[in-house]
């Protein structure tokens, strides 16, 4: 079990009504819904709220620049961080049920009723095409990579399922439940964050890898098990946030072991734009944890004052294999003699 720094007493007006939380690139920043509208928050001693300029809906944060999407009255806004202030607005007029920067945050993609557009958050300007929501045989969007160069769409009563391009809205590769006409047996697909656009899934308790390629799904490869939903995917691949399937908790979990790291409520925990730390809301508190490996190592070395064992690295990162680290931070004999 994992714990990060004793938690930063959240205000009381934010804590009472907070419905869930989202990082922005590195954890300094998040948003909390709080009864329907929405609030910016710094970590710090104390930390400092203030809310947004409108009513937001929809909110999204760029993970490579200091900045947030957020779906306003007027339509689609670009805003600074932590400022607030406009830096674009975006002719959107249909509230969109999905918003999501690119890795790089050159990118945003927006999904309403009508389909899947991208946008250039700096400019407003449309890229591409306008990707359509259904072709006419109840299609819909369940996942975008984190590039934003694919799509996965389920159709034809979830017994297919398609990679797209967003560029073109074209096929890329189909897959197909076995026997025909059966429903697809995965849910819950996410891409993993790691720059493969390797998608994965839920089947009952377990997390599966869909292989993209033109094929029966009757058997794909089985990536760990004991898992409801999955929520997020650490950018190295290394952790996963998955939800339990009585809804009430999200569980960190070991993505090379299966091992669960570290059990949360549900909507009260959220994961930086660049993967590496996790804010936690426990007790009217925020905790940030970094899930950074070298960060772990460093804090083990500095508690004990010396290299871990093989006996003690086998307990504590049995999936990584031994290595000297602590060696690296001990002065050098002519260091100690100056």
């Amino acid at each position: 079990m994992i714990r990060g720094s004793r938690g930063t007493a959240l205000p009381a007006d934010v804590a009472r009504s907070l419905q869930w939380i989202t990082a922005d690139r590195s954890g300094g920043y998040f948003a909390v819904s709080r009864g329907g509208d929405h609030v910016l928050c710094q970590i710090g001693t104390p930390i400092s709220c203030k809310k947004l300029p409108a009513q937001v809906t929809r909110l999204a944060f760029d993970p490579a620049h200091d900045r947030v999407a957020a779906f306003e009255p007027d339509g689609l806004r670009i805003r600074s961080v932590p400022a607030l202030s406009l830096r674009r607005a975006i002719p959107q007029a249909t509230e969109p049920s999905y918003l999501r920067f690119s890795a790089d945050g050159d990118r945003l993609a927006v999904f309403d009723v009508e389909g899947l557009t991208i946008y250039d958050p700096k400019t407003g300007a449309r890229l591409g095409h306008r990707c359509p929501a259904s072709d006419g045989a109840e299609a819909r969007i369940v996942a975008i990579s984190p590039d934003l160069s694919l799509y996965v769409q389920v159709h034809a009563m979830d017994t297919m399922l398609d990679w797209r391009d967003t560029r073109t809205c074209g096929l890329v590769a189909r897959i197909v439940a076995a026997p025909r006409n059966a429903k697809l047996p995965v849910s819950g697909l996410t891409f993993l964050r790691d720059g493969s656009n390797r998608l994965v899934g839920t089947r009952g308790r377990d997390l599966v890898l869909i292989p993209r390629k033109d094929a029966a799904l009757n058997g794909f490869p089985l990536f760990l098990g004991d898992v409801g939903s999955i929520l997020d995917v650490t950018a190295d691949g290394r952790f996963l946030l998955g939800r339990d399937e009585d809804d009430t908790h999200v569980r960190l979990i070991d993505v090379g072991t299966g091992n669960v790291i570290a059990r949360y409520t549900a909507d009260r925990v959220a994961l930086s734009g660049d993967g590496q730390a996790l804010l936690v809301v426990e007790r009217d508190a925020v905790s940030r944890i970094d899930l950074h490996l070298s960060s772990w190592q460093q804090k083990a070395c500095a508690r004990v004052s010396r290299p871990l064992s093989q006996e003690e690295w086998r307990t504590y990162l049995p999936t990584v294999p031994f290595e000297c680290t602590c060696c690296l931070a001990r002065p050098s004999t002519s260091d100690r003699t100056r």
